[in-house]
């Protein structure tokens, strides 16, 4: 188990190259093309995500379905994104930007899915998503 993860972040990390093959005058003509190294905005994504999922209990954590690594990560303009929010301490003033994590979880068809909100600037949590 310990190698598979090794060799999938070491994928990672060097990225993966695509052939193509392509025929022109008759012949065989093959290209390589290397996928980029995740960017610095997917690097961040995935620091937020770890975040959101530490800032989890347990039993939310056992719910969430697929990949909690693929939450998908918003960063929503505008003060809309207040409708709807539990805040964790109700004395936090709303900061300037957030970003939402979307966790799917076993409950999505009956409550919604999880989705935390993290301030941007500090990084930290700062409410859950009001679900039905």
């Amino acid at each position: 188990m310990w190698i598979i993860v090794m060799l999938a972040f070491s994928m990672t990390l060097t990225g993966c190259k695509e052939v193509n093959y392509s025929q022109s005058n008759g012949g065989v003509s093959i290209s390589s093309t290397t996928v980029a190294v995740p960017n610095d905005e997917q690097n961040e994504d995935a620091k937020i995500r770890q975040i959101a999922w530490d800032s989890l209990s347990d039993r939310q954590k056992d719910s969430v379905q697929g990949n909690w690594k693929t939450a998908k990560v918003e960063r929503p303009k505008g003060s809309s994104i207040w409708y709807g929010i539990a805040m964790d301490k109700q004395s936090t003033p709303m900061p300037d930007q957030v970003i939402l994590v979307t966790f799917n979880t076993l409950q999505d068809q009956l409550l919604g899915p999880l989705v935390i909100y993290i301030d941007a600037e500090s990084e930290q949590r700062i409410g859950v998503g009001i679900r039905e």
